[in-house]
């Protein structure tokens, strides 16, 4: 029996030999929970900028993080009441995996936190022409538009910082429109040790059109071959879909009724049905540029709706008129005959 006396750990040596212990078994738990599948390289990503070393999330985490997309009101509400429960698992799950992947800094320092920012570039020149027509639509509405453009994590906190598009009303010289602009909205805030949200950020000016402070598009991508090889990327996109529809419209038209089994007793004969409506084909470019809301498109792909009542008169998105003021009895009479 040895009379070696045992001094008790302390906790910074319980805590190092607990990840000594652990480390034989730490890649077999990496590779077993976070397969290569199950996380993303957001430095691969064209839609956001990371700006610190940590640059790999969960694909958990990736999916909630909704970078390189516009939020109309309903949206916003809807992420900001139903998706916040999920975020706080997914970054819970974020810091598991640093623990467990072992990822280390340049100076072999544990991996402490992440901070990633919407790409300028692909927002201002990718994402933002594609969408301005329905931008528009929505803040003439008097609907918010809003974007994420900032997420930060640490053993402490996590934030997500929420930008508005809003407009300027002076025309563009060259498109006579309103030009668009953001200004910072909502930021909000997730404190690990309350297990407590609070909004660090909110922006008391609310008007939609010329607010007090706002930032303005910049005139030139600061990468023009990136931009190029994104816009490049979407049109591969939007003809690969083309393809696809193109092929399932030759295979549907070839369906046909198989003959009727000879009969053994006449009967009357079955009057001709109506030929069916062809099924539309959908032009994904014009659809691109359709604006639909609610009851409301700003293209002609309304395949089953009604004609308009003679005595309505409709207004679209871009003119500069409003319809004219009928009588309901007027209208009334209309539909009686």
């Amino acid at each position: 029996m040895s009379n070696t006396l045992r001094l008790p750990f302390t906790e910074q040596a319980r805590r190092l030999q607990a990840q000594e212990l652990f480390e034989t078994h730490r890649l077999r738990q990496y590779n077993h929970f976070y397969p290569e599948d199950n996380r993303v390289n957001l430095r691969t990503e064209p839609r956001v900028e990371c700006r610190t070393e940590a640059s790999t999330v969960t694909s958990n985490l990736h999916h909630l993080l909704k970078f390189g997309s516009t939020l109309d009101q309903r949206e916003f509400d809807n992420f900001t009441e139903n998706s916040f429960d999920d975020l706080i698992k997914a970054c819970s799950e974020q810091l598991l995996f640093w623990h467990i992947s072992g990822e280390t800094t340049s100076l072999n320092e544990p991996i402490d936190h992440i901070l990633v920012w919407s790409n300028t570039d692909y927002f201002w020149f990718v994402l933002l022409p594609r969408s301005t027509r329905e931008i528009h639509f929505f803040l003439e509405d008097g609907d918010r538009v809003y974007f994420l453009e900032r997420f930060f994590l640490d053993h402490t906190k996590f934030e997500l910082t929420f930008s508005e598009i809003r407009r300027l009303s002076t025309p563009d010289t060259e498109t006579s429109s309103w030009p668009l602009v953001t200004t910072l909205s909502k930021e909000y805030t997730y404190h690990w040790n309350s297990s407590s949200w609070e909004i660090t950020l909110d922006n008391p000016d609310h008007r939609i059109n010329n607010p007090a402070y706002y930032n303005l598009p910049p005139q030139n991508p600061q990468n023009s071959d990136f931009v190029r090889e994104q816009l490049r990327l979407r049109e591969e996109e939007y003809r690969l879909i083309l393809a696809r529809i193109d092929e399932l419209d030759t295979t549907t038209s070839g369906w046909s009724t198989p003959p009727a089994p000879p009969r053994r007793w006449s009967t009357p004969p079955v009057p001709p049905r109506s030929p069916s409506l062809p099924i539309p084909t959908v032009n994904w470019f014009a659809q691109a540029e359709c604006t639909c809301k609610l009851e409301v498109c700003t293209c002609g792909y309304r395949p089953i709706t009604p004609r308009t009542p003679s005595p309505i008169v409709l207004w679209r998105p871009g003119d500069s008129f409003l319809p004219s003021t009928l009588s309901h009895q007027n209208t009334r009479d209309w539909w009686n005959n």
